[in-house]
């Protein structure tokens, strides 16, 4: 794993001269120094003290605390990549980190373990699956990216419980480990939350709740359905010869060969 280069922007006047983010302002589309008024140009490079673009760790702590910059790091895109700093889209992942800590304390939390809606299990389990596979994969951008659609979803819920909590808390402590300790030990568990398993998924209760099935007319493809997973092979085709994409290859035909292939969970 070869991680990728951090760069920002660097502000430089004709002369080669370098200047900070703070010495400078933008007029019309143009920056200029801020003592003096010189005219400077701006372009994306390596983070580099010479250039005066570099982001110190300290500054943005100070500002949006420690785990939103360590979410903003995983969070700007794949590892390996080449990536640009902005200051302040950490503002979005602090929100996240908001959003997680009030659920958290507010009217929705409840201290019994409710039974969920199927479609809550079926979002928090196929989160497990998803965070655990990326998490091994380094892939921590997607992981952060599922884990945004899980909180969505249970603020949409009336109820959230202990138990869910214990699991959010789980999922977000590699990432987010200063709120996931301070959620841990408030559901009433003693030791530290990195002392505790991930969490296990149910592979039928991660399973999508609908897929998409290819449909072919005379060997090639000409269209897909969506349909509920239980659905028989019945109603795929019927739905499948009610397609627009396919209708027009099967008009005039007698006998029109119309295949569904359904995937291996069949």
């Amino acid at each position: 794993f070869n991680q990728g280069m951090v760069q920002a922007r660097s502000y430089q006047d004709d002369k080669g001269k370098y200047y900070y983010p703070n010495q400078v302002h933008e007029k019309d589309d143009k920056w200029f120094t801020n003592d003096g008024d010189i005219s400077v140009k701006t372009k994306i490079e390596k983070m580099s003290k010479s250039k005066y673009n570099v982001v110190t760790p300290d500054e943005v702590i100070d500002q949006y605390g420690a785990d939103s910059l360590r979410l903003y790091e995983l969070f700007m895109g794949p590892l390996e990549d080449s990536v640009i700093w902005k200051t302040d889209n950490i503002s979005g992942v602090r929100r996240f980190v908001e959003r997680i800590w009030n659920l958290f304390h507010s009217d929705k939390f409840v201290q019994t373990d409710e039974n969920m809606d199927n479609l809550i299990a079926n979002l928090l389990h196929k989160t497990i699956k998803k965070v655990g596979e990326d998490t091994e994969k380094l892939q921590f951008n997607t992981s952060i990216s599922q884990l945004m659609i899980l909180i969505n979803e249970l603020y949409r819920q009336d109820r959230v419980s202990a138990n869910t909590f214990s699991v959010v808390a789980r999922l977000i402590a590699p990432i987010a480990p200063h709120i996931a300790e301070e959620i841990w030990q408030k559901l009433d568990n003693t030791e530290s939350i990195f002392k505790a398993s991930f969490p296990d998924f149910d592979p039928e209760l991660a399973k999508d709740d609908q897929v998409e099935i290819p449909i072919q007319v005379g060997g090639k493809l000409r269209g897909t359905v969506v349909v509920d997973r239980d659905s028989s092979e019945e109603v795929v085709k019927e739905l499948a010869l009610a397609n627009e994409a396919v209708t027009k290859f099967i008009e005039g035909k007698n006998r029109p060969e119309v295949l569904t292939k359904y995937p291996k969970w069949r």
